[in-house]
Parts: C-alpha cells; sequence; structure tokens
C-alpha cells in the first residue's frame, strides 16, 4: 500500500511514529513551499491521542479523509 510505504519512507528515525520534523520533510518533499505552521495545525488534527506523534493508524486516517 502507498499509504504505508510513504509512512515508513517519512520515519526517519525508524520509530514506528512521525515526529514533528518527519512530518515536516515529507510535506516539504511534496510541496516545498508547505507552511509550518499548517503542518503543526495537521499535526494537532491527525494526532488523535496528543502525544506529538503520528501513528500509522493517524497517518492512515488523513488520507481517508
Amino acid at each position: 500500500e502507498d499509504i504505508v510505504a510513504a509512512f515508513h519512507d517519512a520515519d526517519i528515525d525508524r520509530s514506528g511514529s512521525l515526529n514533528l520534523d518527519e512530518v515536516r520533510r515529507l510535506m516539504h518533499r511534496m510541496d516545498p513551499d508547505f507552511p509550518l505552521d499548517e503542518i503543526r495545525a495537521l499535526l494537532k488534527f491527525v494526532d488523535v491521542d496528543e502525544d506529538g506523534q503520528i501513528t500509522l493508524e493517524e497517518f492512515k486516517r488523513l488520507f481517508r479523509q
């Protein structure tokens, strides 16, 4: 699945979740001008358990919406 592959590719530290820096890098690969404040808002929206990390399940939910 492309979404799973994108998640694992973005998970630079192999922690099993994406932090703000990893999400920022991912978004900037898609759009180098993607604003950091929008990335933070996206992270807050997707981060259901509010731990500052995006799990694979949270990441999948982002693309289902």
